[in-house]
C-alpha cells in the first residue's frame, strides 16, 4: 500500500510563497498551507493575502502564532525561515510530509542557501528519522524567474502581499517593496 506523501506549505501571502503553492497544485499533491504569524508589522495583510491565495488554490490554511518576535536587524529575521518551518513540523502531526518554502537564490541571507537547507533537513532528519523532507522549487531560481514562473502558471499575483513595515498600503521603500516596483508586479 502506497501512503501518499502531504505538501505544507508556508504561505506568507507573498509571490514566491503563492508561486510555491502554484507548483504543487499544478502537480495534483495532497496539499495544506500554513501562515505563520511571528509579530511581523505587515501579518493583517499577509494572513490576508495568504487566505485569498488559499481560498484560489482551494486549499486548507492554518494559522500558527509563535509566542515570541525573534530579532530584526536591518531587515532580517533571525531564524526566519528555520522558526516557520520548525514549526509548521511540529504542529502538522502527518507523516511523510514535505515542508515546501519559497526561498529563492538571489537573496545575501543564510536561510536562504543551500547550506541552510541542509542543515535544516538535518534537523528534521533527527527529529522526525527522515519522514519530513523540504521542498523548495526555487532554490537555484532568483526572483526575476519566479515572477516570470507565476504570471506562465496564472498564479493569482494581484492576491499576494510583500511589504516588510507594515500592513497596506504598502510602504514603497522597503526591500521587498522595492522589488515588487522593479518586477512590476503592482
Amino acid at each position: 500500500m502506497s501512503t501518499k506523501v502531504r505538501i505544507v506549505v508556508l504561505l506568507s501571502g507573498g509571490i514566491d510563497s503563492a508561486a510555491t503553492l502554484a507548483v504543487y497544485h499544478k502537480q495534483k499533491a495532497f496539499i495544506d498551507a500554513v501562515f505563520v504569524d511571528y509579530g511581523q508589522p505587515s501579518r493583517k495583510s499577509e494572513w490576508e493575502a495568504a487566505q485569498s491565495i488559499a481560498k484560489h488554490y482551494k486549499t486548507p490554511l492554518i494559522k500558527i502564532r509563535l509566542g515570541f518576535r525573534p530579532t530584526n536587524t536591518n531587515g532580517e529575521v533571525f531564524c526566519r525561515n528555520a522558526l516557520i518551518a520548525m514549526a509548521a513540523g511540529s504542529v502538522i502531526n502527518i507523516r511523510p510530509l514535505v515542508i515546501a518554502m519559497g526561498i529563492h537564490a538571489d537573496t545575501p541571507y543564510y536561510d536562504t542557501t543551500e547550506a541552510f537547507v541542509g542543515d535544516l533537513q538535518k534537523l528534521f532528519d533527527g527529529y522526525a528519522g527522515g519522514s519530513i523532507a523540504l521542498g523548495m522549487p526555487f532554490l537555484d531560481i532568483q526572483k526575476p524567474e519566479i515572477v516570470k514562473f507565476a504570471r506562465r502558471h496564472r498564479v493569482p499575483i494581484s492576491l499576494t502581499y510583500s511589504c516588510e513595515r507594515r500592513s497596506a498600503p504598502a510602504c514603497g521603500r522597503c526591500p521587498s517593496c522595492l522589488d515588487r516596483i522593479a518586477l512590476n508586479v503592482e
